[in-house]
């Protein structure tokens, strides 16, 4: 009775009005009033899309203020980025990390937190991550072809500023309580993201001048490529299998950390295969499609200048 109970109260008819936001995937925020009208990983997709379309704006105003300018105006976006996260999270009072109670995540109510879809899902709170990504494009294309870690003090420098960033990031909030106030709390989670992409875009810019030692090595390994082709459908696969999983259930589980070895290991192998399968049905021959399209575009395009 409990369980048709729970049920009944999660579903509930989203108004048509805002059923486009969900189609054309712009929505990043969910609804706590009624339904969830984006998946808890679409959001993602549709803070992507929100950025695509500023980034048509935004790249074009660059290319026409000139190349030479590009850096500066990013940093300065990607600071008032920064401020605008800290401040949205700031004037909440909420604590850095999102913690989802047994009931939330039982009920598939844990993305309609208002922490959730205020900050972690919001545009704002990941505005700075794709900033970085202009960025370090940028640096990418002007500067490929030149070396700029030419010695071993700068190799030295590239460890730490991409390998020690991305271990601070991870592991400062267990050696440090950094929610002892409002302030450090908001703080701290306003640095997370752009220094973990600034973490992860040294470490690229690094690797591929052929620094890195064993995390090259790894990052090449040819299994690796595989699990990568695969990463994106097993984020985007991998919570409904988990929502089948948790709706399945009809009693409550005992957790010991045996179980939840178990548990992790089962979800990781069914995501994989989920998202083989997504893969082999969806995404490859949809790209191919693309790709087809696009070939006779640019052939049709070819003849015409003939």
């Amino acid at each position: 009775m409990n369980t048709e109970v729970l049920v009944t109260q999660h579903i509930k008819k989203p108004p048509v009005a805002t059923l486009h936001y969900t189609t054309l995937m712009l929505r990043s925020t969910c609804d706590e009033r009624s339904i969830d009208y984006c998946h808890i990983v679409s959001w993602y997709i549709g803070v992507e899309m929100q950025f695509y379309i500023i980034s048509l704006v935004l790249i074009t105003l660059l290319i026409k203020m000139g190349r030479s300018k590009i850096p500066y105006v990013i940093c300065v976006l990607l600071i008032l980025s920064i401020l605008g996260a800290f401040w949205d999270h700031y004037r909440h009072g909420y604590p850095s990390s999102l913690a989802a109670n047994p009931e939330d995540v039982y009920r598939l109510q844990f993305n309609k937190q208002p922490q959730w879809h205020d900050h972690f899902s919001s545009f704002i709170g990941n505005f700075s991550g794709s900033l970085l990504g202009i960025l370090f494009g940028y640096i990418l294309y002007m500067y490929g072809r030149q070396r700029i870690f030419t010695s071993s003090i700068h190799e030295y420098i590239w460890w730490v500023l991409s390998v020690g960033t991305l271990t601070v990031v991870a592991s400062l909030p267990f050696f440090v309580d950094v929610d002892r106030s409002p302030a450090t709390s908001a703080l701290w989670v306003a640095l997370t993201r752009p220094l973990f992409a600034f973490g992860i875009g040294i470490l690229i810019l690094g690797m591929s001048e052929g620094l890195g030692g064993v995390i090259k090595w790894a990052c090449e390994w040819s299994p690796t490529y595989y699990l990568a082709k695969l990463s994106y459908t097993v984020y985007i696969g991998h919570p409904i299998l988990q929502h089948i999983r948790i709706g399945l259930m009809r009693h409550p589980v005992h957790i010991d950390e045996v179980t939840m070895i178990i548990i992790l290991l089962a979800d990781i192998a069914a995501a994989f295969i989920f998202a083989l399968l997504l893969t082999l049905l969806f995404e490859m021959p949809f790209n191919e499609l693309a790709n087809m399209m696009f070939r006779t575009k640019r052939i049709s395009e070819s003849d015409k200048k003939k």
